[in-house]
């Protein structure tokens, strides 16, 4: 196992049900979900909601995954494109019984907002979310550096989310911050799938929270590109150590 210490950003998103009677519900626009700066009281779904138990237990699963990250991370981060505070109004109302404002203060978690790095973002030539996330990544990177990094000045990144922005983030961000003259840093790229069922979503997060440490440990940059739950297993049991 690389004996670089790791530094993993997570995405946290809510997802549809997949069942017939909840096929009307979808993802609240996040944009659209709170255009205020200070976190308001937001009503929680009620327990009649189609999928309650299965959205129930799709928050016992967050818990575990975030838990579990910053068991086998050294630093965690979630960087989201939404606007403040969209994270913890939109757990609040879609992972019921998870205060996730209390977990991640616990967990010494940082939200990082990417929009409000736009001011930092780099050339009209590239994509504005990719220069919003990689300048949030970057902030989050440096601000940890002296803990983050190995004796060499390497780091081992880990990125996990549901849409090619983060991986293109994660990717330029490492080459931004690269100072190692001997040792590359390692960038590890997890792409989940983009439009998941709530159960697809929580089989996916369930076997993250247990497979964490063979996508840490991997001595080579990574690049997953997960077409289902079953997929992510198999490719991370092709790693070393899994």
């Amino acid at each position: 196992m690389d004996s670089r210490k790791s530094v993993l950003h997570a995405k946290l998103e809510s997802s549809r049900c997949s069942t017939p009677e909840a096929a009307r519900y979808r993802r609240t626009p996040s944009k659209t979900l709170s255009r205020t700066k200070q976190r308001t009281q937001t009503t929680g779904l009620p327990p009649d909601f189609p999928c309650y138990a299965a959205i129930k237990h799709h928050a016992t699963v967050v818990e575990q995954v975030l838990r579990a990250a910053k068991a086998a991370a050294h630093r965690v981060g979630i960087v989201t494109l939404s606007e403040r505070p969209w994270v913890f109004e939109s757990a609040d109302k879609y992972l019921p019984g998870l205060d996730v404002a209390e977990l991640l203060k616990e967990l010494q978690i940082p939200v990082y907002y990417a929009p409000e790095h736009q001011h930092e973002s780099g050339s009209d030539e590239e994509d504005p979310k990719v220069s919003m996330k990689k300048a949030a990544m970057a902030e989050f990177l440096q601000v940890g550096f002296g803990h983050d990094a190995s004796s060499d000045g390497s780091l081992n990144v880990v990125s996990i989310g549901d849409s090619m922005v983060e991986k293109e983030a994660a990717e330029a961000t490492v080459r931004s911050v690269e100072l190692s003259k001997t040792q590359p840093s390692l960038c590890k790229t997890v792409k989940l799938i983009s439009d998941p069922s709530l159960k697809q979503l929580t089989d996916e997060l369930q076997i993250l929270s247990s497979k964490l440490q063979p996508i840490i440990g991997h001595p080579r940059d990574l690049d997953l590109h997960v077409q289902s739950p079953e997929d992510l297993t198999a490719q991370i049991a092709t790693l070393s150590g899994a």
